[in-house]
């Protein structure tokens, strides 16, 4: 899996909660702004609640990935691992 966003499914809902949560170019934690090829490299799951509340969360990645792969430094990604 290369991570995963979850956002409301009726169509008002679910761009009211994009808006609301300002996710187009990546999702913020803090003053942090993680891009979206990040969020998906380290394998996070990004919650939208239909109030634009934003969870994240992060799951194993496969040992292949990490290995040829890892998570660039510079993204400073520092999640729990969900497991």
């Amino acid at each position: 899996m290369l991570g995963l966003v979850i956002i409301p499914n009726k169509d008002h809902e679910r761009e009211n909660a994009q808006r609301t949560a300002d996710i187009i170019n990546g999702i913020h934690i803090g003053e942090k702004l993680i891009p979206w090829k990040a969020v998906c490299f380290a394998n996070l799951c990004v919650t939208v609640e239909k109030s634009g509340n934003v969870r994240v969360s992060r799951h194993d990645r496969c040992q292949f990935c990490e290995q040829e792969y890892p998570i660039p430094q510079a993204w400073e990604i520092s999640f729990r691992v969900r497991r």
